[in-house]
């Protein structure tokens, strides 16, 4: 607790910040998704793991692909990345991905063979792994992949929305199609309409942490912060690793006013991944709400270092100058 302080000045400072990082829902994640494939058999090869890499070479996250060698890591921040894929039998391949200018990336990895160690023959568990996926029609996935195009490559999310649609019409079952269906409304603003597709996502397949962290964030556009809890903590459930995924359960809980808990991922996100701007701004909230202004104002010149130019720049270089002079009046 910082002495000297008035309360009530340091809540005026907190809610200014707060009110910013609440708004700050013009700001959509990014995403990076594609597919791991063996380049001699086009099938994702057995133990094949994908991670995601920052510019410095930190591992933010990792998977195993689905059964058609598909993965996505969503809600990400706008940065470079790098892609990797490795597996048994094969050399590893890497790709730079750049969300600076994108929202979205899609990342298509083709695995050399190793021919020091040559690939094991695919196994009878391999051929069947995930039977959903591999259950969709030709004609579906057809339909799936121009609408991907149109979405991802294209930057086009409303003429993707009718690919999307026939896809899933053609097969219900088609979670990936309603997750991209509804990513599609999302890039559109058009949050009821996500909703609903991200719900759909859902049913069809409940492990499916990208449709509930966008079925939370499609919550918090809307200004639902209390549905948004449900969605985002399964999320996380299912994937820990989703950074972003905690950030945005601290913004929920700070919307309402459920401090403690806010405190909690938000010291997840800046602890974790120390690079994410938007993360300090949120931490410097909540120790501003403790009346702890040294610590707060550490964060907010970590938050201005790492982004400048950001979306909470001004409102935090105003918040910076206040709260120094406040500091240096106590002292």
């Amino acid at each position: 607790m910082q002495r000297g302080i008035p309360l009530f000045l340091l809540t005026l400072l907190a809610n200014c910040l707060a009110a910013a990082t609440v708004r700050a829902q013009a700001t959509m994640p990014r995403e990076i998704s594609g597919f791991a494939r063996a380049s001699n058999t086009n099938m994702p090869p057995e133990g094949t793991v994908v991670y995601l890499q920052s510019e410095m070479g930190e591992i933010i996250q990792q998977m195993s692909p689905e059964g058609s060698g598909s993965f996505t890591f969503p809600m990400l921040s706008p940065q470079i990345y790098y892609v990797a894929a490795r597996a048994p039998g094969y050399r590893e391949i890497r790709q730079r991905a750049d969300l600076l200018s994108n929202r979205r990336i899609s990342v298509h990895l083709y695995l050399p063979p190793d021919a020091t160690a040559p690939a094991p023959q695919p196994s009878p568990a391999e051929a069947m792994i995930n039977e959903r996926l591999l259950r969709v029609p030709d004609e579906a996935r057809k339909e799936f992949e121009k609408g991907n195009r149109e979405l991802v490559e294209k930057k086009n999310p409303r003429k993707s929305i009718g690919y999307f649609e026939k896809a899933a019409k053609l097969f219900p079952a088609f979670a990936e199609a309603w997750h991209r269906l509804g990513t599609a409304h999302m890039d559109l603003g058009e949050w009821k309409e996500a909703q609903a597709a991200l719900e759909e996502a859902i049913k069809q397949e409940e492990r499916f942490p990208a449709a509930h962290l966008a079925l939370g964030v499609a919550y918090i556009q809307q200004g639902n912060f209390a549905d948004a809890e449900k969605p985002l903590l399964r999320g996380l459930e299912i994937n820990p690793g989703a950074i972003e995924g905690h950030y945005e359960l601290g913004r929920v809980y700070w919307a309402l006013q459920r401090y403690a808990d806010a405190e909690i991922h938000a010291r997840k996100t800046v602890t974790l991944r120390p690079q994410f701007p938007a993360g300090h701004v949120l931490m410097g909230n909540v120790l501003l709400q403790k009346r702890d202004g040294q610590s707060a104002l550490a964060e907010f010149k970590t938050y201005l270092k790492l982004e400048p130019s950001g979306s909470f720049a001004a409102s935090t270089r105003d918040v910076v100058a206040k709260l120094e002079k406040l500091l240096s009046a106590r002292d």
